[in-house]
């Protein structure tokens, strides 16, 4: 009865759980976030059949079919390539049939008796409503300045506002008005079998792009957490074995050669020592958030000159990293060959070992190549393919950062790792409530748009191209969107960027250092497979949990609140149950 009962427990819960799941498929799906949709135009006849990116005006309150098979079926108007004209007089039926018109947004260049801009488009699609239309296709000029001043582009975003939404109306589309007679009436034109459908595929509920990013983020962390455990030899690790050993010794000995009284004192001495290791702990933590706090407040106050300074910053230090990296990687396959010295070429006058040492051949190439690729990067950073190179650079400086932690102790961390779990909450959310117009304070920082002031009621959308955008911070991850139905209807050339998916250095470095501990833990304890594998696992797991908050709430997330709890719980559970948490804790392990 119990294991039977439990079995029929179980299946509940899996299907609760797969009902929840369908449900959160079902409204990840229910909006539409562009405006893109695709054209699918058949000739039975002929056995010709070709797709067209369109945009769909009420994307924002209809849905359309996720394939043509299930999408409705629209007869070819079949007029003349010249009777795309609203106001002229026409065919008055038009039931089942797509009819295109030229897109006109200034009642000047019609024939049209409304004059008013404001409700001239409705007076159109009142117009439209009179020939019965089932779906109208707007034939729209490239780069034509319309009534409002702005130049008309077919972009993710567009759509006329002034068209109201109602249920009244037609479904309405736009399409380049070069591409449907230079293509779409050279291919179809005169034939009577035209059938055409409209879709739109549902989105992937997670972006192929996600798992390049997961896998940049936790290869980082796996690197520079590995790296640095090889570069700690048996010499140095013994070093340190001897060094805890000899202080707990010391302490032993005290205690087993002097009188209570001075036992007492001792006692008071260690309690003193770790009261102001604590301290040092603390203070240390606590300068270095208010370090980074300074930093973004300066940055949010003054960013076009924090944009400059990160970027300079990100070539001088994704030089070095880059240089350390690749150097690194070489030096596996290649023994370098020493050429000079600095002191030989009288370039350094100082008697410092670094002016004695010869440099090599291959650590020039490799030099040379990283200042090229940082320099190469901030010339081109404002093109839409600079990401390959931006991504790079952050990888090595990611994992330079990792290998280099010194961090010895589990206290250390976790204070550093509880300060900016704090940091990332307000800085993201908590500041909303701060400023005037409700942006975060971070977001504002990194992309340099929540704050932009919005224009009240519906304002007619204007192409990323004509737009004057921010740059981004560059110390970020950006991986484009991968498995997007609608990407190939998107003009990189028009948008100026491609849709993407961001990740924060810091995500990635703050949490790195804990693993990295991790590693220099298992070092000394001569432990193959424990914590560093164990808080890898964590901090992989606390990225899923924030891939999918950011799909389910379809805003930006703060990762470290994911993944401080995903990476730090795990090792100190698993330490208290191993009964090594204070050998951790405090990081002394004899």
């Amino acid at each position: 009865m119990i294991s039977l009962s439990r079995r029929n427990f179980q299946k509940m819960v899996w299907w609760k759980l797969l009902i929840l799941l369908s449900i959160v498929l079902n409204f990840s799906n229910a909006a539409y976030d562009s405006s893109f949709a695709f054209l699918d135009v058949s000739n039975s006849q002929q056995s010709i059949k070709k797709t067209y990116c369109v945009n769909f005006q009420q994307f924002q309150s209809r849905n359309l079919p996720a394939s043509p098979e299930s999408s409705v079926t629209f007869a070819w108007w079949n007029g003349k390539s010249n009777e795309t004209e609203v106001c002229k007089k026409n065919q008055k039926n038009f039931s089942g049939k797509l009819v295109p018109f030229i897109y006109h947004t200034n009642p000047a260049e019609t024939v049209c008796s409304q004059r008013n801009v404001s409700t001239f488009m409705d007076f159109q699609m009142k117009t439209i409503r009179n020939y019965s239309t089932s779906a109208v296709l707007f034939l729209v000029e490239k780069g034509k300045k319309n009534a409002y001043g702005i130049r008309d582009y077919l972009f993710s975003q567009f759509y006329n506002p002034n068209i109201n939404d109602s249920q009244k109306n037609p479904p309405v589309f736009y399409m380049y008005s070069t591409e449907f007679y230079n293509d779409f009436m050279l291919t179809f034109f005169g034939s009577d079998s035209i059938v055409m459908q409209f879709y739109r595929p549902n989105p992937f509920f997670f972006d192929f792009s996600i798992v390049i990013i997961w896998i940049i983020a936790f290869g980082c962390v796996t690197l520079g957490s590995i790296w640095a455990a090889r570069t700690l030899n048996e010499s140095s690790l013994e070093g340190y074995r001897k060094q805890t050993f000899t202080t707990l010794e010391e302490g032993a000995s005290t205690t087993e050669e002097t009188s209570p009284t001075e036992n007492s004192n001792n006692d008071n001495s260690q309690t003193s020592s770790k009261m102001s290791e604590c301290f040092s702990h603390c203070l240390s933590v606590t300068i270095a958030f208010a370090f980074v706090v300074g930093i973004l407040l300066l940055s949010f106050f003054f960013r076009p000159a924090a944009v400059w300074f990160f970027n300079l910053f990100l070539v001088a230090m994704g030089a070095f990293c880059v240089y350390k990296c690749v150097y690194y990687l070489v030096g596996f396959a290649l023994d370098d060959v020493e050429l000079f010295s600095l002191s030989e070429l009288n370039i350094c006058w100082s008697e410092k070992e670094l002016c004695r040492k010869k440099i090599g051949l291959i650590s020039m190439i490799v030099a040379v190549f990283a200042l090229a690729l940082c320099v190469t990067w901030f010339i081109i950073r404002r093109e839409y393919f600079a990401f390959y190179f931006l991504d790079f650079i952050n990888i090595c400086i990611c994992v330079y950062a990792i290998k280099s932690s010194q961090i010895r102790s589990l206290r250390f961390i976790t204070f550093l790792l509880i300060a900016f779990f704090i940091y990332d909450i307000v800085m993201v959310f908590g500041t909303r409530l701060l400023t005037p117009n409700g942006c975060s304070v971070m977001l504002q920082v990194v992309t340099g748009m929540d704050c932009t002031t919005r224009s009240k009621g519906e304002v007619y959308p204007v192409a990323p191209v004509d737009m004057n955008f921010p740059e981004k911070i560059p110390l970020l991850f950006y991986v484009p969107l991968l498995t997007d139905p609608m990407s190939s209807c998107y003009d990189v050339k028009i948008e100026t960027e491609y849709r993407h998916v961001m990740l924060g250095l810091g995500d990635v470095i703050i949490p790195g250092y804990l693993i990295a501990y991790c590693f220099f833990v298992d070092a000394i304890l001569k432990k193959r497979f424990g914590f560093g594998w164990i808080s890898l696992i964590g901090y992989g797991t606390g990225l899923f949990a924030t891939f999918l908050a950011l799909r389910l709430m379809n805003t930006a997330q703060p990762a470290l609140i994911y993944l401080v709890p995903f990476t730090l719980l795990p090792v100190i559970i698993t330490s208290v149950v191993q009964k090594r948490f204070s050998q951790l804790w405090h990081g002394k392990f004899f």
